[in-house]
């Protein structure tokens, strides 16, 4: 008795590890914009304000004082 539940035991086991592990398919690519196999869709920039780059500016002034790479 004790092994056949082992024995159910295990082919469950089986069983789930395969469903877990069989079903997962993940593509980091971008999606194709045409049949070939080398052009993507690139995704769209944006231009920053003037107000992110006086921030960027001051944060880069901030850490090249920090380091010492003045210039």
């Amino acid at each position: 008795m004790k092994t056949e539940y082992s024995g159910i035991i295990a082919i469950l086991s089986l069983v789930l590890s395969v469903l877990c592990l069989g079903g997962c398919s993940y593509s980091e690519q971008p999606p194709k914009t045409t049949d070939s196999s080398s052009n993507y869709v690139l995704p769209k920039g944006e231009i920053p304000s003037q107000e992110d780059l006086d921030e960027v500016k001051a944060l880069r002034a901030e850490y090249d004082n920090a380091v010492g790479n003045n210039k």
